[in-house]
Parts: structure tokens; sequence; C-alpha cells
């Protein structure tokens, strides 16, 4: 935990941390007024790194997760220049690193709502996320063939 906001914590297959800081974390360069970060277990302490490289932008990002196999991340960045609230985006590992963060489009992101918190289902079946419209945010549940952007990726 650093001396600020930590949130949304999740695992990667292997048993790493995923984690949203607001804080600065010791020994890594903030990028952003919210940033992620990998935590590896290291006897009773953890060694802290970037995700990945590029990920962390002058935008918050929080809430990785990743899917089954630990080569789709996911994780949530608003533009608060633009005044845009939160979008879901992606990374897909490749055997040369992570690709661009990429937004994930409809039926995720829409125009008029938010969407955070994305969660690949263990079997790589479905996408859970919250979103909100007019005040009011539910959890939905898609069929990962259902959107276009993640399918390629979950047999």
């Amino acid at each position: 935990n650093t001396d600020s906001y930590d949130i949304f914590p999740s695992f990667t297959p292997d048993g790493n941390i995923l984690l949203s800081t607001w804080g600065k974390v010791e020994g890594m360069q903030q990028a952003g007024s919210g940033d992620l970060y990998l935590a590896k277990p290291d006897g009773d302490d953890y060694q802290v790194s970037e995700i990945a490289e590029g990920l962390n932008t002058d935008q918050p990002e929080a809430g990785a997760s990743m899917g089954p196999n630990g080569d789709v991340l996911l994780f949530h960045r608003s533009n608060r220049d633009k005044g845009l609230p939160d979008r879901i985006f992606m990374k897909r590992k490749t055997s040369s690193g992570w690709t661009g963060a990429k937004l994930v489009g409809p039926p995720v992101t829409r125009d008029f709502t938010w969407t955070y918190g994305g969660r690949i289902d263990p079997t790589g079946e479905y996408l859970f996320f919250n979103s909100g419209f007019r005040g009011q945010t539910e959890i939905f549940r898609i069929p990962i063939t259902d959107i276009p952007d993640l399918a390629p990726y979950f047999n």
C-alpha cells in the first residue's frame, strides 16, 4: 500500500498482483494521477514493476486485470482533459511484448456512459464490467464472442 488511494487489486494467472494506485510507489516513476503496477511476492515483501512499457500515462489508469492465459490485459482510463469518463482499454501480449492500448468498443464502451472494472471470467467466456448511466451503476456480463475487440483472442 502507498500513502494514498489504492484500489482494484487483481491477480495474474501465475499469482502476481496487479495494483492501481494514486500514490507514489517506492522506486517507481509516477506517470499520472493513477498508475498500474505488477507486484511479485518476494519473501515477506513484494517486488513492484511496470506491467507494460507505456501503459501508465498522464491520464489516470486503474482496474487492471488479465484474461485466464495472461495474454490480454484490461484496464480503465479516463481523459479528464477532454471530459471523457472511464473507458475500458485492452493490451495484448505478443512475442515481442505488449501492444499499444486499444479502446474496447461497443457493446462495452459507449459514448453516453462510463465503463470500468473489466474482468474476464476464468473460462474466458464472459466479460464482466461496471457501467453507469444517469447516475445508476450496474454490473454487466457479455459473452466474449459478442465483443468484436476481444473475440479474436478467445476460443
